[in-house]
């Protein structure tokens, strides 16, 4: 039997929102919705909101993506 390696992005397990739910995030609060109703409505803390928003405004869409708290390139290996 033999057995392949492929790597795969993670997704970080800790965070409420997708990178698609930061992104609705994102779109609301420019489009003039609060912040703080938007995390209430998404089930995230303002703080979360507000750190997701100043990645966005800093980083563009790539700041909306999970940053691994693992190893270093963000994938994990998967023995198939």
């Amino acid at each position: 039997m033999s057995h392949r390696t492929a790597r795969i992005p993670t997704l970080n397990h800790n965070c409420r929102l997708t990178p698609h739910g930061r992104l609705l995030l994102v779109q609301r609060v420019t489009n003039g919705q609060p912040a703080a109703h938007v995390a209430k409505e998404l089930g995230i803390s303002r703080t979360a909101a507000y750190r997701w928003l100043r990645r966005y405004r800093e980083e563009g869409p790539a700041g909306l993506i999970d940053r691994s708290s693992g190893s270093a390139d963000g994938l994990v290996d998967l023995v198939t």
